[in-house]
């Protein structure tokens, strides 16, 4: 449905998060860890070998990472100011609810360290408040609460602010302009068939012609006495 015109009071209290975790930390990021298993990201398992370094690890991730089938995270080896380095996870998507992590018993997972990761960045939900109601999403986009109108969070304020509502017109005036266009077309085809033309002297063409232009170009009634035309 279209938005309906007026005037909303919106504020944002908060905007959605991804969740970043950062595992344990390792002398080097190419060496061989001698850990084996399978790690578990929601729910998707990336094999890990134990010649793999963590920078062999993160790579297996990533490529695991793609298509509709991903494990929703992306990974990066980072170096921390003290010259070690330590895998970490980011969520592919905002939310509170942030990744779900497992092993297959390996214990792959704890000797990641990401049993216990350290949070560099909690997940976290949008809130918008709207006319005094608080609603919440995993997105920063909020969709249904208004016939035809779309809020985005993009970032947290004390303040609120009144949005006025319209009526986006573009649409129907782009419906307008090719049914012109297609008209117009149509009308250069049948000045077109004189002569040797395949339809030339054909009453029906042009009688089709004549009724489209009539019905297109003729008052509409709106009603309460209003009328329009194209």
């Amino acid at each position: 449905a279209d938005a309906q015109p007026g005037t909303v009071r919106v504020r944002t209290v908060a905007v959605a998060r991804a969740e970043k975790l950062g595992g344990a930390v390792f002398a080097e990021r190419d060496a061989a860890l001698g850990i084996a298993g399978e790690l578990h990201i929601n729910g998707r398992a990336v094999t890990i070998s134990a010649t793999d370094s963590l920078s062999q690890i993160a790579a297996s991730i990533n490529a695991a990472n793609t298509g509709t089938e991903g494990v929703g995270a992306s990974a990066t080896v980072l170096r921390t100011p003290e010259g070690e380095y330590r895998l970490v996870l980011t969520s592919a998507t905002t939310g509170a609810a942030g990744m779900s992590l497992a092993d297959d018993g390996s214990g792959v997972l704890a000797a990641l360290g990401l049993d216990a990761p350290t949070v560099i960045t909690a997940g976290a939900d949008a809130q918008l408040e709207i006319d005094g109601a608080l609603y919440t999403s995993a997105s920063n986009t909020f969709e249904g609460i208004l016939d035809g109108v779309t809020f985005t969070a993009t970032f947290a304020s004390e303040y609120e602010v009144e949005v006025e509502l319209t009526r986006d017109t573009t649409k129907a005036a782009e419906s307008v302009k090719q049914l012109v266009d297609a008209l117009n077309e149509l009308a250069k085809f049948v000045k077109s068939q004189t002569g040797s033309a395949p339809l030339a002297g054909n009453g029906s063409l042009r009688s089709m012609h004549s009724g489209l232009r009539s019905a297109l170009l003729d008052d509409v009634d709106l009603g309460d006495g209003r009328t329009a035309r194209l």
